[in-house]
């Protein structure tokens, strides 16, 4: 009995171990640098796993979750009396799909570079909060706009191994993205203001394992 034991262990262990080789989970952060936004950018959450065809191709599935806030839009009147108050915020839901390509590897064997060609699809939705402070009462409204949009990416980025079998790894990243957050964004009531957001770059950081 301990044998066999012993013996599925040590097949469960190899089986680990290939795995590892083949197919890397992932999950990682980044920030997309636009002005329009609080703290200057909007941020973008993700997890997914790339899969090992051969040296140089490592398809990677993912799904991600982009969040951002607006500066609030502050009206007063000529004695510096606050009139309406509209904050703004947007998120996004998305699956992704990238051919990966890894261009080279360091001749020391501890660092490559990959190429992220990449094309997605997500789910928008943005939010407005309008507020007319009195001093008897508020008239308040919340507004939901979403929408649907496929886009395209790429990013370029350094992975330095940090495990001595090279199962475990960190990417750094610069990404253009592709999406427009501003499609709904726009569309809110009370809004003075176009967004677009389809430019901005990213820098973001993924761990593998």
């Amino acid at each position: 009995m301990m044998k066999h034991n012993f013996f599925l262990l040590l097949l469960f262990a190899i089986v680990a171990d290939l795995y590892a080789q083949k197919v890397k989970p992932f999950f990682g952060m980044s920030m997309n640098i636009d002005a329009q936004f609080k703290t200057h950018g909007f941020y973008n959450i993700v997890s997914g796993a790339d899969f090992k065809v051969n040296e140089f191709l490592r398809p990677e599935f993912k799904i991600g979750y982009i969040v951002g806030s607006i500066e609030s839009q502050i009206d007063s009147d000529i004695n510096g009396n606050i009139t309406s108050i509209f904050e703004r915020s947007v998120s996004a839901v998305y699956i992704g799909f990238s051919p990966k390509v890894i261009l080279f590897e360091g001749q020391d064997e501890n660092y490559y570079f990959q190429l992220l060609p990449e094309y997605d699809f997500a789910r928008i939705e943005s939010i407005g909060k309008y507020l007319e402070p009195n001093v008897n009462s508020s008239n308040s409204q919340i507004q939901k706009i979403s929408d649907t949009q496929n886009f395209f990416g790429i990013g370029i980025g350094i992975c330095l191994y940090v495990s001595e079998k090279h199962h475990d790894v960190f990417a750094f990243n610069i990404y253009y993205q592709g999406i427009n957050l501003g499609t709904t964004l726009t569309r809110l009531n009370f809004n003075n203001q176009e967004f677009n957001t389809k430019d901005a770059i990213g820098f973001g950081i993924n761990y593998y394992f």
